[in-house]
């Protein structure tokens, strides 16, 4: 019911009926909210009184770092998703709320209580656990960053400034690489976060190398061999084998972020490997290309697709008219295809 509405069905009523109703609603009014909004000394005072409006105040870091760290708790123990006594069913589908206020809260560094490291950590501590939620049930969806509205790159670059602003060097780029390797958002490529995380390098070449060691030391850590030439590949296996190309394309543009081309391809033709039979070759030719076309290389794709060729790789169709099209234009197309 609107105001005005409000106002003519109270102006058709009998005093004794107004004073029933202004009773009744009193006495639904809880304790604090009448204390809150100063109701008694409007009723007191009407002509000269108006209800407060009530700003609420925004959380403290430490009351943000404690409600924090109940809710993963609580979200890690399935309280957002199954019945349970502990988070009501009304609360469990108002998480997005929360978590938004979380963000907008945090994502401040003109706070008059900032901890930027802390900010950092809570930050990272969500970032970490929206990206769980996009492979595993934590909430009533699979999407959770666009239930808060905001984009998972922009979260990931907004943790990463935090970090930057806050951490050693080794703790930034390890932490960096660890949620850019981790589950993340289906509805984008993990490239598209190592590229956020890249530019957040800023062309620091202590950084950049840092951050090629690091991930060079996790590759060696991973310690994956591939199966023999024809041998399928079970679950397992390509699992293994799925963590050790992302880390073999994230060091590739590793090399590339530092302009060394040469290196990057190298590694890349020794490190990758791509099962699918007879076609193996010529789909890591494929992804070889299609990442140097993203980095608009063009003389480096064109020696790739000539060197294939020299070695009985069969480029498909749209890989030789790209051939053709940088010899012929010297440039590449807008697209690949």
């Amino acid at each position: 019911m609107k105001v005005a509405e409000l106002r003519t069905i109270l102006g058709k009523q009998s005093k004794a009926e107004i004073i029933k109703v202004a009773v009744e609603l009193y006495k639904r009014v809880p304790k604090a909210k009448k204390e809150e909004y100063d109701i008694d000394n409007l009723i007191q005072n009407p002509k000269q009184a108006k209800a407060k409006t009530v700003k609420k105040q925004a959380a403290t870091l430490i009351e943000l770092e404690t409600e924090i760290h109940t809710f993963i708790e609580h979200v890690r123990l399935e309280y957002y998703y199954v019945s349970n006594k502990v988070v009501p069913k009304a609360e469990r589908s108002k998480w997005r709320f929360k978590v938004k206020r979380y963000y907008k809260e945090l994502n401040n560094f003109n706070r008059r209580d900032r901890n930027i490291s802390l900010q950092a950590d809570l930050l990272t501590a969500l970032y970490q656990l929206l990206s769980e939620a996009c492979e595993y049930a934590h909430f009533n969806t699979f999407d959770p960053f666009r239930s808060i509205s905001v984009d998972s790159q922009d979260f990931y670059a907004t943790v990463l400034r935090f970090l930057y602003e806050s951490k050693s060097e080794t703790d930034f780029i390890k932490t960096a690489i660890r949620l850019a390797l981790g589950p993340s958002d289906g509805n984008i490529l993990k490239q598209s976060l190592y590229n956020v995380f890249i530019k957040e390098l800023k062309n620091n070449e202590d950084l950049q190398v840092l951050a090629l060691h690091r991930t060079k030391h996790l590759l060696n850590q991973h310690g994956y061999t591939p199966p023999t030439e024809g041998k399928r590949f079970d679950s397992d296996e390509y699992s293994k084998n799925r963590k050790h190309n992302h880390l073999v394309d994230l060091i590739f543009r590793l090399y590339a972020s530092m302009d060394k081309y040469e290196e990057a391809i190298a590694f890349f033709q020794k490190e990758y490997h791509r099962g699918g039979g007879g076609r193996s070759k010529e789909i890591k030719l494929y992804i070889l290309v299609s990442t140097l076309f993203e980095l608009n290389q063009a003389e480096h794709i064109l020696t790739q697709i000539e060197q294939a060729k020299k070695e009985g790789i069969q480029p498909r169709e749209n890989l030789l008219n790209l051939a053709t099209h940088i010899r012929t234009k010297g440039t590449l197309p807008k697209y690949m295809r």
